[in-house]
């Protein structure tokens, strides 16, 4: 009986030992971006891994020892996908990759270009019946803006926010602001 439960700790202890599983949500860092490319967005921040190892080492892992880092040295303009593999994950030694989730990211790059586009009012409402609008005035009439050049190229015209026509009672000046969303 004592060489049974001898036997039986032993073997708790070495079982116990041996695999012990986790699960970390660790940011991508993304590496060997042109320098003339910008980040418009990606699909995911962080990657949720799951992990094992022996339950001392687990317990000693901390999500800074573990790094998850994506090579963008051959992305191109627009969206690019990528599948994360164990060569873009590093783990101290003795911990060993069982999943990834999810197992791609899909990132957005473009090139910021600077562009002059003309102002548009964006009337809204109806003018009171003793009212007729004569004319407008934009000041500034045009504004330049940087940004990507996927998305600078499909605009013409930026909008202001919407100017309710029904609080207008007298001629004068208005202030608004552009509607830029999304930014």
């Amino acid at each position: 009986l004592v060489s049974a439960l001898c036997v039986i700790g032993i073997w708790f202890s070495f079982a116990r030992g041996l695999e012990t599983f986790t699960s970390l949500e660790i940011p991508i860092e993304y590496m060997n971006r042109s320098s003339r490319m910008e980040i418009l967005g990606a699909s995911v921040s962080t990657i949720n891994l799951s992990l094992s190892g022996s339950g001392a080492l687990i317990r000693s892992l901390s999500p800074d020892r573990v790094k998850v880092k994506l090579d963008l040295s051959s992305a191109k303009e627009g969206p690019n996908s990528y599948t994360i593999t164990r060569e873009d994950i590093d783990l101290p030694p003795g911990i060993t990759l069982k999943s990834v989730s999810p197992a791609t990211v899909e990132v957005t790059l473009d090139v910021p270009v600077e562009m002059e586009l003309p102002i548009q009012a964006d009337w809204s409402g109806k003018l009171p019946r003793n009212l007729l609008l004569e004319s407008v005035k934009l000041v500034p009439e045009r504004v330049r803006v940087v940004g990507g050049s996927q998305i600078l190229k499909k605009i013409r015209t930026l909008y202001t926010d919407k100017i309710p026509l029904d609080n207008l009672k007298t001629s004068g000046a208005l202030t608004t602001r552009l509607a830029l969303q999304p930014g």
